[in-house]
């Protein structure tokens, strides 16, 4: 029937296969896949470009490299010492001890340890009772035999040879007063109850007693007889020898005040009062103060170098009981002539001047030995010299905007207190840097942060 719809069969074929066309949605797939790869190499051009410009600016200059900051300043010119420091402690230069020079009780001590004297200051007295008795019987006895010379050369008088009898009885009654001490007291020495100075002083008194009697004697003969040529000689022999015994009578009781031998401080009182001393008994040890000493032990390394310096060398003495004052300054008076074979060291011996007393024996000191001085010496801190190569630099700079740097090898002499001795490769007028030169390199541009 004309109406009904026309039905294709299975087998049939559209009019655009037929023509034998792609499907649809293959070309517009193609399509797209170029417009991509126009893109791409679209993208690829604007992104080589740029590129391309930069690789070209780098092979036609070199990146810049950014200045290294550092510190500068000229070389010093000054004084350097070539110094060792090393410990010690101080003793006195000399220690003096005043002592008893006549037997007897200490009476009286006039000082305590640590007090300061002076030469012929009483540090300590003796009881004087027994000198003083031998001094008044030494002056008697002197002027007895002045008296007998004088009548042996002028003859006496009836008044003169009745004053001679009265001291010859005088002087028989004291001969026997006097020996009958020393026989008592010698009882007791013997049985140990009194001491020897006791002993020593009855026998002195009786030695001084048999003298002035046998004076009295002769005295009393002379004017009665009247002397010959030889006994005026004898008289006037005589009349010296009591002369010589009154003037030691008169030293001994001076020696009863026991007085300083030198300038200085007291060190150690050895005796109390009431001690009884001999003769040479230490009583008071002194030490100077207007010289005090150190010793300082150096390591063997040094020996050399201190005995080349000798006499020349310099000291500064700091004791840490006055760490902040200046330096007290010394000499070097002695150096050991034997290295310790422990310690490996020898000993250096200093000497200080100590005018006001504060140095005292037995503190601790550090100790600087000058061993060498030179003046106008051209120096730079100890940073400014650096190692390149095995060799050591100082790195001096151009003084312009675009500053570079450069190595230079130098030649150090003598170290001291963070500063060294340039011997050669600088001069005086050169600007070195000081700091910022750990990293540094020849010809390398710097940035000068600071001018010292």
């Amino acid at each position: 029937m004309s109406g009904a719809p026309t039905r294709k069969s299975p087998g049939a074929t559209s009019p655009s296969r037929a023509r034998g066309g792609a499907p649809t949605g293959q070309k517009i797939g193609k399509r797209r896949l170029r417009g991509l790869v126009v893109v791409l190499a679209l993208a690829g051009v604007f992104i080589a470009l740029p590129v391309m410009r930069y690789l070209a600016a780098l092979r036609a200059e070199p990146p810049a490299v950014a200045a290294t900051p550092v510190v500068i300043g000229p070389p010093r010119i000054d004084t350097i010492e070539r110094r060792l420091r090393y410990t010690g402690n101080l003793h006195a230069d000399s220690t003096v001890t005043a002592v008893a020079r006549i037997p007897g009780t200490v009476d009286a001590v006039r000082v305590r340890a640590g007090e300061t004297v002076a030469a012929g200051d009483v540090v300590a007295r003796i009881d004087d009772a027994t000198v003083r008795l031998q001094m008044q019987q030494a002056a008697a006895a002197y002027a007895g035999a002045r008296a007998q010379y004088q009548i042996a050369r002028t003859g006496a008088r009836e008044e003169e040879l009745e004053s001679a009898r009265a001291s010859l009885e005088q002087a028989e009654e004291d001969f026997a007063t006097a020996r009958a001490n020393f026989e008592r007291t010698e009882r007791l020495f013997e049985a140990g109850t009194v001491a020897r100075s006791r002993f020593e002083e009855a026998e002195n008194a009786l030695r001084s007693a048999r003298t002035q009697l046998e004076n009295a004697r002769r005295s009393f003969r002379m004017m009665e007889q009247g002397a010959r040529p030889e006994e005026v000689e004898m008289a006037r022999a005589n009349a010296d020898a009591a002369r010589n015994q009154y003037e030691l009578a008169q030293l001994q009781l001076g020696y009863a005040r026991v007085t300083a031998p030198i300038a200085g401080t007291v060190a150690r009182v050895l005796v109390q009062e009431g001690n009884s001393v001999s003769a040479g008994t230490p009583l008071i040890a002194i030490v100077t103060d207007g010289v005090i000493n150190a010793t300082v032990a150096v390591p063997e390394r040094h020996y050399g170098a201190v005995l080349t310096a000798g006499a020349a060398i310099e000291a500064r003495i700091v004791p840490i009981a006055y760490a902040d004052r200046e330096p007290f300054p010394g000499r070097v008076t002695s150096v050991d002539t034997v290295i310790d074979g422990e310690s490996r060291t020898f000993e250096v011996e200093i000497a200080i001047e100590n005018p006001q007393g504060l140095l005292r024996p037995g503190m601790f000191v550090n100790a600087t030995l000058i061993l060498e001085r030179r003046d106008d010496t051209l120096m730079v801190p100890s940073s400014a010299i650096v190692f390149r190569d095995g060799r050591r630099v100082v790195f001096i700079v151009d003084d312009s905007e675009s500053a570079h740097a450069s190595s230079v090898p130098v030649e150090i002499g003598t170290q001291d207190s963070g500063w060294v001795e340039v011997l050669s490769g600088i001069t005086a007028d050169d600007a070195i840097v000081i700091e910022g030169n750990a990293f540094l390199e020849d010809g390398q541009r710097v940035q000068i942060a600071e001018r010292r």
